[in-house]
């Protein structure tokens, strides 16, 4: 079954189930845009990573589906991830996978008037988007949540138990959790190229075999130290990817830093409350009044990651839980071609 959806915005109630073979294909990501209602989409509430909320669209777990050309948006004040990918084969192509707010996305970010109120944001747990099958993906573009998510259990993607998966381009950005990107219990995982934002850990493998990153790139610096972590983070060696307990080939780990040599080290950003008088005065801000204290909570990172001293990070770890001696640990400063482990 072969369905298009031409240019506007499909607002769902409930989670989207594609059938067997099903061909679900948009205009393009800004055109065709999939939303949940602004009430009546519900869910339980999970408790753990790698668990998911309801989605908006969940593919058929026997067969291969294609999703492609579509925004695929939650907003932050409905418990609702985006996509649960368990198809068998198939393609996922130059979608976006977003959540943030209903009032300034339908504002245009200032441009117009919002035709809804801002309701009061919750604090998202779990997957937004989640992997436990096979296929293809293309231009994966995940990001937005950098607010009032919970810290010690989101993450933008979560593939578990996946299998034969092929990332052709992956941009993740802006997430606040302990790792945006979390490749668990997987097999034959490869990611042709990825770019980051941000100063947590954007890719973090375990118990997985046969990881391959050909590529990476972006403006990203880790940490100095884990001091930095907010309550409650597992003290690992702050990197930008950490592996445990798998086999992995990873090439041209490159990372051109946002700081230099002489980079004075930042103060956290909780020093710089975000305060609603600050927020209002920005252009397209547009949140009921009960967020702030909420989305101080959860902000505690700038979303595009610190600028540190990049002689005092270090940009890759493998290791075995936050307390194991690291068994590689890249210097600081050291961008190396080739790091991998087989057996």
């Amino acid at each position: 079954t072969k369905v298009f959806l031409p240019r506007g915005d499909y607002r769902l109630s409930n989670t989207l189930q594609l059938r067997a073979g099903t061909q679900l294909v948009g205009l393009g990501m800004g055109l065709s845009r999939v939303m949940a209602m602004t009430t009546g989409f519900a869910g339980p509430t999970v408790t753990a990573p790698g668990q998911q909320a309801p989605p908006l669209i969940r593919t058929d777990n026997a067969t291969a589906n294609t999703v492609a050309f579509l925004g695929v948006y939650s907003f932050w004040h409905v418990n609702v991830a985006t996509l649960h990918w368990q198809a068998r084969g198939g393609m996922y192509r130059s979608c976006y996978d977003t959540r943030e707010s209903e009032c300034m996305l339908l504002g245009d970010y200032g441009h117009a008037t919002p035709p809804v109120p801002c309701p009061p944001s919750i604090i998202f747990k779990g997957a937004k988007t989640l992997i436990t099958g096979s296929g293809r993906f293309f231009s994966l573009h995940n990001d937005e949540d950098f607010l009032f998510t919970d810290l010690l259990t989101y993450s933008h993607i979560y593939m578990k138990g996946a299998a034969d998966v092929a990332v052709y381009g992956l941009n993740t950005e802006h997430g606040q959790g302990q790792g945006d990107v979390v490749v668990e219990n997987s097999t034959r995982v490869t990611f042709y190229s990825m770019k980051w934002e941000g100063s947590n850990c954007r890719l973090w493998v375990r118990d997985s075999t046969d990881v391959v990153i050909t590529g990476t790139g972006g403006s990203s610096d880790p940490y100095p130290d884990a001091s930095w972590y907010p309550a409650g983070f597992a003290p690992y060696v702050p990197t930008l990817i950490r592996v445990e307990r798998s086999t992995f080939s990873i090439y041209n780990l490159i990372n051109p830093p946002r700081g230099n040599s002489k980079t004075v080290q930042p103060a956290p950003i909780t020093t710089i409350p975000l305060t609603a008088s600050f927020l209002h005065g920005l252009p397209g801000i547009h949140l009921a009044d009960a967020d702030y204290t909420a989305l101080n909570a959860t902000y505690w990172t700038p979303w595009p990651g610190y600028a540190v001293n990049p002689f005092t990070y270090h940009i890759f770890v493998e290791t075995d839980g936050p307390a194991g001696r690291p068994q590689t640990l890249v210097a600081p400063y050291d961008f190396p071609v080739v790091v991998k482990r087989t057996v």
